[in-house]
């Protein structure tokens, strides 16, 4: 096992931060405008707290990239993907509700 470097250190230190979050919290709110877009339904709370634990994630994480335009690439591919990921979601829970399997809706199921 070898040992860390105060130049390694330097380098691994920061792994935390605003930018992941911001990028976090942009790719969490796209996904879940996709899924509710989708759906038909959403709510401002489901939004905040999807966005908030989003940022979160992203604060842990960290920024991903080095240099600003990595940053801002990350951004822009990760919101466009949780957005068509989310709305695929949505057309697909519309699928399975369409097909009869939404058991907590009791209109012509006769299970209430």
């Amino acid at each position: 096992m070898r040992e860390l470097s105060i130049r390694d250190m330097e380098i691994v230190s920061g792994a935390v931060g605003p930018v992941g979050a911001a990028i976090g919290a942009a790719s969490a709110a796209a996904g879940y405008i996709g899924y509710a877009t989708a759906r038909g339904e959403g709510n401002l709370s489901d939004f905040l707290g999807t966005t908030a634990m989003g940022a979160l994630g992203g604060f842990v994480a960290g920024p991903t990239g080095a240099t600003a335009m990595q940053n801002g690439a990350l951004a822009i591919i990760g919101t466009q993907s949780a957005f068509y990921a989310g709305m695929a979601g949505g057309f697909t829970a519309n699928a399975l509700d369409a097909a009869g399997t939404d058991y907590n809706n009791a209109a012509g199921t006769n299970y209430n």
